[in-house]
């Protein structure tokens, strides 16, 4: 009997034709990713990948994540004809088409952040550090904001509130507006809790 295919082969093999025929150099500039050859280079939350038309995988040669994948298939399909210019900054659950995850992205991504690192301020912003960013240039009432690039053209403003004897602690990820020419809600989604598991990884790695 024939082996079925996992489904998320199957999902990984669509998008893959979809990417087949593209020019992707073409599209390097507005996705502010490097050429290589026929293919281009993408850094997604501190590591490069390499997306060609037969595949997606890191440097190594070794492909990431199905996740990491699909957030990076999305990028390269839905590139704009030129890059946006809407920079307001706005949370998730004021983007059309996220009402149907907003539970699911405040719950795994945003309270899963609050809860590793409530008392404990110190240490994200130590680790955060990794990412390479900067404080935002914003007047902003939290204990901690920090602004970094999470793709190319596409950042991150995470807020932070340790918690005090008068309320709990809280973590909030704020978009540009723009996000939405290049991915969709759920790849943002998908994008929050791979950065989530990321910053778990590394608060592992400091303790």
């Amino acid at each position: 009997m024939p082996k079925k295919t996992n489904v998320f082969e199957e999902h990984y093999n669509d998008y893959l034709d979809k990417i087949s025929d593209m020019d992707l150099k073409s599209k390097a500039k507005i996705l502010g990713a490097e050429i290589d050859g026929n293919d281009i280079l993408i850094p997604f939350l501190g590591t490069t990948y390499r997306v060609s038309n037969s595949n997606i995988t890191r440097l190594s040669g070794k492909r990431p994540s199905y996740h990491v994948c699909i957030v990076l298939f999305n990028y390269v399909i839905r590139c704009p004809l030129k890059i946006p210019e809407e920079t307001t900054w706005m949370s998730y659950k004021d983007f059309k088409d996220a009402a149907p995850l907003v539970d699911f992205f405040t719950n795994t991504v945003e309270k899963s952040i609050a809860k590793q690192f409530s008392g404990n301020l110190s240490t994200l912003e130590r680790i955060i550090q990794t990412v390479e960013g900067k404080s935002p240039d914003l007047e902003l009432s939290y204990d901690f904001a920090y602004q970094f690039k999470m793709l190319p053209r596409i950042e991150i403003l995470m807020v932070f509130n340790d918690r005090d004897e008068y309320f709990p602690d809280q973590c909030f990820l704020l978009f540009q507006k723009k996000i939405a020419h290049f991915i969709d809600m759920e790849s943002v989604a998908i994008a929050g809790t791979i950065f989530a598991d990321y910053l778990k990884e590394l608060h592992k790695k400091n303790c």
